[in-house]
């Protein structure tokens, strides 16, 4: 499913976003195929549903006022531009954080950037749906007005099989089920696994791979990605 990272990645490789300092994108930007590379990254979905299983899979949340068609149709909208010749425009306006709340009535390029950020960016927000995308940390480090969005009561998808990742600071990633959601970003990038869910089996069974590490993430992360591989061996 596409992240934000490769949105970040198709934004720079067509010119509207500068690489960050911590950016390595340099051999994709200078590859023999990345033309080819990034049409077909553009192509990818924003949300994958499973009907026989249902099971969703998506890159961080869904909105906790979105049913699961909901948020397929909504998805469907972002994917449409993507894998359009406006694509290039969508690039320019798919950074920000506002607008903070869903409305059914917003249109245009506000829309298209809720939609985004709330597909690829979702941790944490209120009861009332207002996502804070700026908290990244684990459960319990967040302001005392925030939840994580599987945790948000009446959550429209609470009796939907959900699949995500991103999160890499949860300390259940890769492991457990939390309200019929589960999280699979268990820290390979720090250092921790690359984990894989198989779903044709019931319970579902979940496979790691161990990872060196690409990028040294922050002290008190390190800690509790130690505790965390302890805590699965």
């Amino acid at each position: 499913m596409l992240g934000n990272h490769d949105l970040h990645l198709l934004a720079t490789a067509y010119d509207h976003q500068q690489p960050g300092k911590k950016d390595t994108l340099d051999n994709l930007l200078k590859a023999d195929d990345a033309d080819e590379l990034f049409d077909w990254l553009r192509h990818r979905p924003l949300l994958h549903h499973d009907a026989k299983n249902n099971i969703t899979l998506l890159h961080a949340g869904i909105h906790p006022h979105w049913s699961i068609n909901k948020a397929r149709q909504l998805a469907s909208e972002v994917e449409h531009i993507l894998q359009s010749d406006n694509h290039i425009n969508f690039y320019k306006h798919m950074y920000g954080d506002k607008p903070f709340m869903w409305d059914d009535a917003l249109s245009g390029w506000p829309r298209y950037r809720f939609i985004t950020n709330i597909l690829t960016r979702l941790r944490y927000c209120d009861k009332e749906g207002k996502p804070a995308l700026g908290a990244k940390g684990e459960p319990g480090s967040q302001a005392g007005h925030l939840m994580p969005w599987y945790e948000v009561p009446g959550r429209k998808s609470r009796d939907d099989i959900i699949v995500f990742g991103h999160w890499s600071t949860l300390p259940h990633a890769g492991f457990s089920c939390i309200n019929n959601t589960y999280a699979i970003d268990s820290g390979c990038l720090w250092g921790g696994s690359l984990t894989a869910m198989r779903i044709d089996v019931r319970p579902f069974e979940y496979f790691r791979l161990p990872c060196p590490g690409a990028q040294k993430p922050p002290e008190k992360y390190l800690k509790k990605l130690k505790q965390r591989n302890e805590r699965k061996s």
